[in-house]
This record gives structure tokens, sequence and C-alpha cells, in this order.
């Protein structure tokens, strides 16, 4: 295991603004996921963030690597709680593998997590609210929060059943209960999931 993690601030200035958002949609899962706080402060630095304001990226970069090590360290091989990571990822991966890989995978995550979010709230895990507050903020970082039109709700889900949280028939999701709080491992088979599914 590492003894330190170094990070430089200032490489992020490299990146063109596209490449920083990307990085953006996994900041807002961990947010989303576990810290409402946080989800709070990208809420109201999104302007600071996207300006690349090197008090605000500490800030963010450090509760993140935080919030990681608190997972790792209690579920290092993923056999529960890291599951908690995948949020957004199990449809962001199947729109990404249906792009061909042209869509990157913060476009993609942020994609899945709108979409996984509204599967949250039609089961009746999350308020509408709740919902348009995360679509709400990771447009403020220019990311996408709809599928593409060219894909179908069949690809998707077809797609999803390759996915490495699948187990048997089903699916196995990390769904949102609200801003700050999330539940692993909810199972939907297809049928479920194309009654859910909505773009």
């Amino acid at each position: 295991q590492p003894k330190s993690v170094y990070i430089d601030l200032s490489v992020l200035n490299t990146l063109p603004d596209a490449e920083l958002a990307n990085g953006m949609a996994e900041v807002i899962k961990y947010a989303a996921i576990m810290d409402k706080t946080l989800f709070a402060y990208l809420e109201a630095n999104s302007t600071k963030l996207r300006a690349r304001n090197l008090d605000a990226l500490h800030h963010i970069i450090k509760k993140c690597c935080e919030l990681k090590k608190s997972i790792v360290q209690k579920d290092e091989r993923e056999t529960g709680l890291r599951r908690i990571l995948n949020f957004g990822h199990t449809i962001g991966h199947a729109v990404e593998s249906l792009s061909h890989y042209r869509i990157p995978h913060g476009q993609a995550v942020a994609i899945g997590m709108i979409a996984e979010a509204g599967i949250s709230a039609r089961l009746g895990l999350l308020t509408t609210h709740a919902l348009e507050r995360l679509k709400r903020l990771v447009a403020a970082y220019h990311l996408p929060v709809s599928i593409p039109k060219t894909m179908t709700a069949e690809s998707i889900i077809k797609a999803t059943a390759g996915d490495k949280k699948a187990r048997g028939t089903a699916v196995h999701y990390t769904l949102l209960e609200r801003i700050g709080k999330s539940r692993i491992g909810v199972p939907l088979s297809a049928e479920q999931s194309h009654k859910l599914f909505s773009r």
C-alpha cells in the first residue's frame, strides 16, 4: 500500500477545460453518494472551480482523497462498501461502450449519474427535488445530463448486462436515497430496468 499520495495542482493548468470537466464528474459522484456538505460546496463554488481557483481545487481534491481512503481502508477488494463508487458507472460504462469510446469517461459517468438517479426517483428512493439538484450541478460543470439520442433504452440495458455488477439475470446498481446517501447493490432485471429507464 502507498505510504503517501502526492498531487501537484499546477498540473491541472495544463489540461483543456473539457478534461477538467471530466474530472469533476467523479468529484460530483463522491459528493452525491456520501457527502452532502461537499455537494453544497460544489453548488456554491462552480465558477471558482471552473476558473481553477487553487484554494477551491485544494479543498475538493483533499476531501475526495479522504472519502476514497475511508472506503478503501474498509473494503480494499470491492466485496461490499467499495461498490458505493459504482454510482453512475453502470449506465455510464454502457454509454461509453456504445459510443465506441468517443464519449469520454467523465461525460459518460455524468450521463450515468443522472440516469441512475432517475431510476432512484422512479423507485421512490430519491425525491424529484434531489434529482433536479443533481442535474443542475452536473450542468453547472458543463457536463451532459441526458443520454445521446442515437442510443436506445434497449441497447443501453443490453450493454449493462455485461457489466461487472451483473449477477445472473440482474444488474446490481448503486442508487441514491438522498444527496449524500446511497444504497449499494440494488438488483434490477432487464425488464425492471426497462420500466424504470427514461431518457
